[in-house]
């Protein structure tokens, strides 16, 4: 059967519920029936295949995903005998192969590893990526570009056919070919992506992120699903199936069966491929009638929104006796990328800069091609995202922090946009976040306000004005913070995809990270005036947290202000939350050329490392405590 593309949510949770068997348990005297666990009901109780399920493959996972202007041929096929069965492959008028993949699946409940490869015109195929099923099977996963390019390339387009041989047909279900061309009917980028494993009796997710939003007007837009399935029955009716919900819609409670092979045990396989209709079934809450009834190939368009730019899919296969081992998405949008994991996802994703990464300004050894987080080395702080994951009774333990030293709104808004980071091969942090589904936490900003820029702010700022306010510093900051409003409304809207899995999205503002007097000798009575450096903090935070909260405003998400958590207590405190000791610039500006930073930065190299300790505007312990407590009370007061 044919393939499947899939966009965005908006959502899609793709239940795949395996096997459902309501066919009467089979007496000892009668064959069991195809599909489900030949061992008796009283064994079957008496001793659980545990071990099968515990040794399941962890879900699908992607292995491929190639985008040009390509399409995709998909075939499965099932042998009987030693001649082997015929799979035919779809070519497209003046295509070539990109590349080409076999899937095998063993036959349910043998508990058989497949050790004699299975063979392509005689050729043998590479049995690579075994992975075990919960239904004591085995499934395997191999590129075969160079066992099949040669003859399709010159082929005419039409089909091309192969014989494809089981050494042992008994212990083997089916193959399923999926074959990748470059074809010059297609007219924009899209992609094919190839997930494979074994589906987990627990429950799956796969967050699918698209490189555009989705035009469902545009001629070029593709959105198919297909799934690729074994150990399946439905003749005669029988009741093995997966449901598939859309964005909380059925599309189908039918798929499954033995569409592209027979109705035994060794043959039972199917996939959307090739020939196959997006049409079936045309009732997505009747049961199957026969194996037809679906063909696991699926159009999403109905289900998702103009504007969406993930897909969510959930994943389960409670029943241990479908093998959901194959599913291709056909995409245009093209996919940027595909993240999976167990049923509950990234529960909460830590988005941010510096303020969430722990470290101080002299341990961050920056990197960011080396380190997800941009420094290299051991935070001296908890990262407040990583309290935020081991508080509140575990509820946010699946924990996934992203925030990258330096990093700023408008590199945040571009590398979504690629789908890659301009610096390192991570997943870029708003792709990311599109796949949370109990909390997103937000700390950027002050690198897009050029925190770090003091000759600019010192121009527009001048000593006189650090103390009585004049509008023109105010009307500077003013100037930036508008500046980047349009980047934090991109932000912004990328986030709804997180309140759409059902996230609460929480934007962090920033605190000053300066006291307002260098707290010094008994009593205080050495103390220094700091208004000058809190001063210009002051204005460039307030303009800054000003529009992160009017455009959070915008999009129903929750603030966290910290600014109060901080007040008496930024660097010149004694009681200091950040790991800055000093906020006189006056007393700094004797041994170096100060650089008010986030991170701060200092002209000269004298004495470099210690001026960076003073001023360092980065949370240590006690404000990661203080960012976490004040997150956590914001998510109280959403419950209460």
């Amino acid at each position: 059967m044919g393939s499947l593309n899939s966009t965005a949510r908006g959502g899609l949770a793709l239940l795949a519920a395996a096997c459902v068997v309501a066919t009467a348990a089979p007496s000892s005297a009668a064959p069991a029936t195809p599909g489900t666990n030949p061992r008796s009901p009283a064994a079957r109780l008496a001793a659980p295949l545990a071990a099968t399920a515990d040794a399941a493959g962890g879900g699908l996972q992607l292995k491929v995903n190639e985008r040009g202007r390509i399409s995709r041929s998909i075939a499965a096929v099932a042998s009987d005998g030693a001649e082997g069965g015929t799979l035919t492959v779809r070519k497209p008028a003046g295509a070539k192969v990109r590349r080409a993949f076999m899937a095998i699946a063993s036959t349910g409940f043998t508990a058989t590893p497949l050790t004699d490869p299975v063979t392509v015109d005689g050729k043998p195929v590479g049995m690579m990526n075994e992975v075990a099923t919960g239904i004591g099977s085995y499934n395997y996963f191999s590129e075969i570009t160079d066992l099949v390019r040669a003859k399709i390339d010159k082929a005419a387009a039409g089909g091309v056919t192969f014989v494809v041989a089981e050494p042992h047909p008994e212990l083997v279900d089916g193959e399923i070919v999926v074959v990748i061309f470059d074809d010059p009917a297609v007219r924009a980028d899209r992609t094919v992506s190839l997930l494979y494993g074994a589906l987990s009796p627990t429950g799956d997710d796969y967050q699918v992120s698209l490189a555009a939003p989705i035009r469902k007007s545009d001629p070029d837009t593709r959105l198919e699903m297909s799934l690729g399935i074994s150990y399946s029955y439905q003749a005669d009716g029988a009741q093995q199936y997966s449901p598939v919900e859309v964005d909380g819609k059925r599309l189908t409670t039918s798929a499954g069966g033995e569409d592209d092979g027979a109705s035994h045990n060794g043959a039972l396989v199917t996939v959307g491929g090739d020939g196959d209709s997006p049409a079936n079934p045309p009732d997505p809450r009747a049961t199957p009638t026969r194996p037809r009834s679906d063909d696991e190939l699926y159009d999403l368009t109905p289900f998702v929104a103009d504007g969406d730019r993930t897909v969510a899919v959930r994943t389960a296969n409670p029943s241990l006796d479908d093998n959901v081992l194959l599913a291709t998405f056909t995409m245009n949008p093209p996919v940027t990328g595909i993240t999976t994991g167990d049923g509950d996802g990234d529960g909460y994703v830590g988005v941010g800069d510096s303020t969430t990464t722990g470290f101080s300004v002299p341990t961050c050894k920056e990197d960011r091609a080396a380190s997800a987080f941009g420094c290299v080395g051991n935070p001296p702080a908890t990262p407040y995202p990583d309290r935020i994951a081991a508080a509140a009774g575990g509820k946010y333990r699946d924990e996934h922090r992203v925030g990258i030293w330096g990093y700023t709104i408008h590199e945040a808004v571009a590398d979504a946009n690629d789908g890659t980071n301009a610096k390192g091969s991570w997943t870029p942090q708003l792709l990311q976040a599109e796949h949370a589904t109990k909390l997103v936490t937000v700390s950027l900003g002050a690198n897009d306000m050029r925190f770090s820029d003091v000759t600019y702010w010192l121009t527009q700022c001048t000593v006189k004005q650090f103390s009585t306010l004049k509008p023109s510093c105010y009307d500077a900051a003013h100037k930036r913070a508008e500046a980047m409003r349009k980047d934090v409304q991109a932000m912004m809207t990328r986030l709804d995809a997180a309140k759409r899995n059902g996230a609460t999205v929480v934007i962090t503002q920033y605190y000053n990270p300066y006291n307002t007097r260098k707290e010094a000798g008994p009593f205080n009575v050495a103390a220094r005036d700091c208004t000058p450096l809190w001063a210009i903090a002051q204005i460039i935070t307030g303009q800054l947290n000003r529009v992160l909260g009017e455009e959070a405003a915008g999009h129903g998400f929750r603030l966290a202000p910290l600014a109060p958590k901080f007040a008496g207590h930024g660097a010149g405190a004694k009681d200091s939350y950040v790991f800055g000791s000093d906020c006189d610039v006056a007393g700094a500006a004797t041994s170096a050329r100060f650089n008010l930073g986030w991170p701060p930065s200092f002209d000269t190299s004298a004495g470099k490392q210690e001026l960076q300790k003073r001023f360092d505007p980065h949370p240590d312990d006690k404000g990661t405590q203080a960012q976490s407590d004040q997150i956590l009370a914001q998510l109280d007061a959403a419950v209460k």
